[in-house]
């Protein structure tokens, strides 16, 4: 491209439009580059791309977080609010990713689910509760979690958590 704007520049036209020309084929190759970089870093991240599963109970927060995962190009596969749906959806689906509620609806809380997932599938999960009191802790480090963030919390405590 930057050939083809340096040979149109000798190719005998005026002064003044050869600098018009210049310039014009002079943004054209910066978008195209800048279009070529926004593209690569796309394909990037769709192959890094997590499929993830939310165990939340407050439908809110479960669509903020949703929301976040779609900004940071990964994929929601579901929204569960209870236990025995989301053992269920862990069978079936095999999330890459959990993000774990502790205190949600069903038979179980959450940390009785990391300890199936533990168990059963190897599927990392990270805890996301409003509960940090010692005793949840000390729960908790036992099924040995790859994130814990604590309610309320910012859309970076999250990116980082999953990145």
């Amino acid at each position: 491209m930057e050939n083809e704007c340096n040979a149109s520049s000798t190719s005998g036209n005026s002064p003044g439009s050869v600098g018009i020309v210049k310039n014009i084929c002079q943004k054209i190759w910066n978008l195209l580059r800048h279009r070529i970089i926004i593209i690569s870093q796309r394909i990037s991240l769709m192959k890094d791309q997590l499929n993830i599963l939310i165990v939340e109970d407050d439908p809110i927060i479960a669509q903020l977080i949703e929301h976040y995962i779609h900004e940071f190009g990964h994929r929601v596969l579901d929204i569960v609010h209870n236990s025995e749906r989301a053992l269920d959806l862990i069978h079936n689906l095999k999330p890459d990713l959990i993000l774990l509620d502790i205190n949600i609806e069903g038979t179980k809380d959450g940390v009785d689910i990391a300890e199936v997932i533990q168990s059963k599938y190897e599927i990392p999960f990270i805890f996301l509760t409003a509960l940090s009191d010692k005793e949840i802790i000390e729960r908790v480090k036992n099924v040995k979690p790859i994130g814990y963030v604590v309610k309320p919390f910012k859309e970076a405590d999250l990116y980082t958590s999953i990145s």
